[in-house]
């Protein structure tokens, strides 16, 4: 082919008719063989990709099949009651696998849309005295503790600490927090002896309260950002000692720094605060409860600047504050008092008054209210939807 076609173009002459037919049957066959071998290609793929997809739903399947929280046993595993129902994706058959621990309304299995994916909102409380007629509590004979019946006023600023005895140490920073039941949503695990869920971001009725001002406001949003949970554990049969675990939402990236901190998985993207780092306790008392945050671990002291942004950037802005009040005095306790105002039969206390008088002389944007925590109901949401 060479030869034939060698300084033919600058000659002016055609190319030789025998050149012409071999570089035709030449091309042909070299096309011929490209199909062939893009058509090989494309079968390999495809059947690489249903291989690929075939092994994936075959690992999903088996991990929704066998898959449990990663709670630590140390930790109660988080419970909620079924609010509202949607679809949940092969529960039925994960059902019929054995592989729900029960009908409740939990991450490992559900046909309920989890608590804290409704819509939360401020309502703001027409009155501040009569709360008994507007919160929902534990009531007299309730499945929760009795020591945890009633309304109870968070007392963050140390109003009532002259009636209290002298020896009480009071030292807190206030969050802006006011009334907190245990009646609304949360529930009697008598199994684990733990009251919960009592999420700080919203409630059916309302269960817990702020202040009717810009920084009630700015804390219950950090609450609602990081989904912030509560659950009250007993520590033995007299009820009068209690452990608090808080649970929070936090963005999967951050995930290994926490753990290497010691936070512990909760399921759904949530997280426990690791009582190295804050040890939040309740203990009864003849005029309601103690409630410490005590000492933080000494490692508090040391980590490095980096780690402490990054710390700031993922917990709540109160917890944060604590913490970091707790990083420049290691060791130390910060505690407030909590008192009843209201008991489970709807009478109100001796400590009414004063709760009330604490309330007038704060200043709130309407006299006399206070901020309510909500969850809007299932069917005003799709209203709003």
């Amino acid at each position: 082919l060479a030869r034939l076609r060698l300084d033919l173009p600058m000659q002016g002459f055609a190319p030789h008719p025998v050149y012409s037919q071999l570089q035709t049957e030449s091309l042909g066959k070299l096309s011929q063989e490209y199909v062939e071998r893009a058509e090989s290609r494309k079968r390999c793929c495809i059947c690489s990709g249903v291989t690929v997809a075939i092994v994936g739903v075959l690992f999903v399947l088996i991990r929704w099949l066998t898959w449990e929280p990663d709670v630590p046993g140390n930790a109660p595993v988080p419970v909620e009651k079924c609010v509202d129902t949607s679809f949940a994706l092969y529960c039925g058959l994960r059902k019929a696998f054995h592989r729900c621990p029960d009908d409740r309304c939990v991450r490992t299995c559900t046909s309920c849309t989890p608590w804290d994916e409704g819509d939360f909102y401020l309502k703001t409380d027409s009155t501040t005295d009569d709360v008994e007629n507007k919160l929902a509590y534990a009531r007299t004979g309730s499945a929760i503790p009795t020591n945890l019946h009633g309304i109870w006023w968070m007392d963050q600023t140390g109003f009532s600490i002259p009636e209290l005895p002298k020896e009480y140490s009071f030292n807190f920073m206030s969050q802006m927090e006011v009334l907190i039941t245990f009646g609304d949503d949360a529930q009697w695990h008598p199994e684990t002896q733990c009251v919960s869920p009592v999420p700080f971001y919203g409630g059916t009725v309302g269960h817990w309260t702020t202040y009717n001002n810009a920084s009630g406001v700015k804390n219950w949003n950090e609450f609602l950002m990081a989904k912030l949970t509560l659950t009250f554990c007993f520590t033995d049969a007299t009820y009068e000692h209690i452990i608090i675990w808080a649970r929070f939402q936090v963005p999967e990236v951050m995930h290994p720094l926490l753990y290497s901190l010691g936070f512990q998985d909760a399921g759904g993207g949530f997280m426990y605060l690791p009582h190295g780092v804050a040890t939040m306790t309740m203990t009864k008392t003849p005029w309601g409860w103690d409630r410490p945050n005590n000492a933080l671990a000494s490692w508090t002291r040391d980590i490095s600047e980096d780690t402490r942004q990054q710390l700031k950037s993922v917990l709540p802005r109160p917890l944060w504050a604590l913490l970091e009040k707790g990083m420049d005095f290691a060791n130390s306790t910060m505690r407030y008092p909590v008192l009843q105002i209201v008991d489970g039969d709807g009478r109100r206390t001796k400590y009414y008054d004063m709760y009330l008088e604490k309330l007038s002389a704060d200043k709130n944007l309407e006299p006399g209210t206070m901020l309510v925590a909500v969850r809007r109901p299932s069917e005003q949401l799709s209203m709003v939807q």
